[in-house]
């Protein structure tokens, strides 16, 4: 669970502030979330920005990644078991970003869909259900359409998923971030690493863009 300010998303070019511009206007709706985006992209940011700009920043804010779930235990771990209690609940009025959803089973596919059309959604093995509180956002690769036609995701949940579908411009449609993006990088790694960095070499930051950009 992490608790953060509103992240720092870049988004100089076009393609970027227009997704960001949607997921602010689509923040306080509470609808679920979809962002499509390819390998590599980096898509923690936005979900943070959507956590922050709907009024939840006091609450948790909770990632999982579907893939590496068992299929076996992937409802249980959903919506909660005699274990204890799941993603769902632990998420409380937070958000919960489930990384990769076509990678849940479809059992737990299932009970999302259940559990955002009910507003509810009860642990395995019985005890009592509970309210749904959270905000869900949900990351895939491609598009529903191709997901649903190979039954990568449940037809039950892709209803919930289209109307806030989000696809995320790849960096190659992002030439004027790129720069913002590599410094952002390198403040980082100097913070985690203790070292200073100058900068980047006017002729080495063409050279990245450039290959970026491809």
């Amino acid at each position: 669970v992490a608790l953060t300010k509103r992240p720092d998303v870049v988004a100089y070019s076009p393609a970027m502030r227009t997704l960001v511009s949607r997921l602010e206007r689509v923040a306080g709706d509470d609808v679920t979330v979809l962002l499509v985006a390819e390998p590599g992209s980096e898509i923690t940011s936005l979900a943070r920005m959507v956590h922050e700009t709907s009024g939840r920043h006091e609450a948790p804010f909770i990632e999982a990644a579907c893939q590496d779930v068992p299929a076996d235990d992937a409802l249980g771990a959903l919506v909660g078991s005699r274990k204890g209690p799941g993603l769902l609940e632990l998420a409380g009025q937070g958000t919960l970003v489930l990384y990769d959803v076509p990678a849940l089973s479809a059992d737990a596919q299932r009970a999302l869909a259940e559990a955002l059309s009910e507003r509810r959604a009860r642990r395995l093995h019985g005890g009592p259900s509970y309210p749904l509180e959270a905000r869900i956002v949900v990351s895939a690769r491609t598009g529903l359409a191709p997901l649903v036609l190979s039954g990568a995701i449940v037809a039950e949940l892709a209803r919930w998923l289209e109307p806030a579908a989000c696809d995320v411009p790849p960096l190659r449609e992002r030439r004027e971030d790129v720069e913002s993006l590599v410094l952002k990088a390198l403040d980082r790694s100097a913070r985690l690493s203790g070292r200073h960095v100058l900068g980047v070499a006017p002729d080495a930051m063409a050279t990245i863009v450039r290959v970026a950009t491809v």
